[in-house]
């Protein structure tokens, strides 16, 4: 009787101590699932950023002092911009009654063909790139083409870096405004950045 109850309280014993390591020290496969999935966390917001999405839009002008904007009294009246990012093209055809769209000369400023102006921002959800938020800039490279039916004025390679530290998500859209300046003449640029679009 005497064995038959120490028996007993030591197969209780061994219960509860096996109950309280059990919740106290949950069990390997459990603790590992656990760490796994920080680490997994850690690894796909590298260390801690977040992938997001910046959408830029261009404003364009073009000077030249050889007509390169007159072909054959053909105007300029068409605007793509190719994004390598995501290897996808925006375009824009000039409609009548758009900001600076000239009857006759379209997109030129004058007959002569020397300077071009699109004198409004102009871009969708093609012109995305993405970025980590732990980044200090987001850089856009692509190309663009002036033209009308085909028939194609400029084609420049460029890439254009904006900071984003003063990024502010409370006040601004995710969209970065960039103003071009296309010179054909010696195929160049130049590009400043206007600020983010604001809510």
């Amino acid at each position: 009787m005497k064995k038959s109850i120490i028996l007993v309280l030591s197969i209780f014993c061994m219960f509860i101590i096996g109950c309280n390591h059990q919740v106290l020290n949950p069990n390997n496969s459990n603790s590992d699932s656990s760490n796994n999935s920080g680490n997994s966390g850690n690894n796909d917001n590298n260390n801690g950023s977040i992938k997001k999405s910046m959408y830029f839009k261009f404003k364009v002008s073009g000077k030249s002092s050889q007509e390169a904007f007159n072909k054959n009294n053909i105007f300029p009246r068409e605007l793509s911009i190719k994004n390598y990012g995501n290897d996808k093209t925006f375009t824009h055809t000039g409609n009548w009654g758009d900001p600076g769209y000239i009857v006759n000369y379209l997109f030129c400023d004058d007959k002569i063909g020397n300077s071009m102006s699109m004198p409004f921002y102009a871009g969708d959800s093609k012109l995305e790139i993405s970025y980590n938020s732990k980044d200090d800039e987001v850089t856009f490279k692509g190309y663009i083409w002036i033209g009308n039916s085909g028939t194609l004025f400029v084609r420049n390679d460029f890439s254009c870096a904006i900071p984003i530290k003063d990024y502010d998500e409370s006040k601004n859209n995710n969209t970065a405004l960039i103003s071009i300046v296309l010179y054909p003449d010696n195929s160049t640029y130049k590009f400043t950045f206007d600020g983010f679009e604001t809510k």
